[in-house]
């Protein structure tokens, strides 16, 4: 199985990371160099349960792909790709390791739009959004504060810039609240082991298709021990909540 493996590390992150975390990183990749896949894995997932990074899911997902577990390195690139929407090396890698999934869902897109404004939401972290919020909210503020010492003449060009700095604010607080959503609501998952889409939460009911580990799927509604999905290609149907785990 042929993947790009590039490690990398931001000064910024590494710097965050505890002496123990450092180390324990570093353990990772020196047992990743050594080819010791498994116990790089091992080293990575220790860090996991108390720091959460773009970088470690990445180099994790990397570990798993070399130690011949697709659908868990499925799981680690997306979750790198969902705090780092736009770096194109997990990207690149992410798209290599669906390429290995055995099926043959063909992913229906969502529409043009919906697609357009995710992009965009996405350009900034939800943090990033509220600070745009902020800035266009005090100079909305500081122009009203000016317009009452202003000329009738001068008000119009006040005006409009009061307007553009209220759609600047409207449309920072709607992408904020979309990355927010795209960040905290965790609807979306990868299947661990093939399983059986059946059409309702029951064994005995009508069995839709077998889907491959490592599929992609989005969650619409639970009923223990079962979810209701969604695939790529827009098939819905219940699916053993054991078999997945949410990205």
């Amino acid at each position: 199985m042929k993947i790009a493996v590039v490690f990398y590390l931001m000064l910024t992150s590494f710097f965050c990371l505890s002496q123990t975390q450092s180390e324990q990183f570093e353990k990772g990749v020196k047992l990743f160099n050594e080819k010791d896949y498994a116990g790089a894995v091992a080293s990575f997932e220790q860090i996991t349960s108390t720091k959460q990074s773009p970088e470690l899911y990445y180099n994790l997902a990397n570990a798993y792909i070399k130690n011949k577990q697709l659908a868990k390195a499925i799981l680690n690139y997306e979750r790198a790709i969902k705090l780092a929407p736009n770096n194109k090396k997990i990207k690149q890698n992410l798209s290599i390791a669906r390429e290995q999934v055995d099926d043959d869902v063909i992913e229906i897109p969502d529409f043009l739009p919906v697609r357009v404004w995710n992009g965009f939401s996405q350009l900034l972290t939800p943090k990033y959004w509220i600070v745009l919020q902020a800035i266009f909210g005090l100079l909305s503020l500081l122009i009203v504060f000016l317009l009452l010492f202003k000329s009738v003449q001068k008000r119009r060009q006040y005006l409009l810039l009061l307007l553009l700095a209220i759609v600047g604010f409207s449309f920072a607080l709607a992408a904020s609240y979309s990355a927010h959503q795209n960040f905290q609501y965790n609807d979306k998952a990868i299947l661990m082991e093939s399983s059986n889409l059946m059409a309702s939460p029951d064994e005995r009911s009508e069995l839709i298709k077998t889907i491959n580990e490592g599929a992609k799927l989005k969650i619409l509604d639970r009923i223990d021990p079962w979810v209701k999905v969604s695939l790529l290609n827009k098939e819905i149907g219940w699916i053993l909540e054991s078999d997945l785990e949410r990205i």
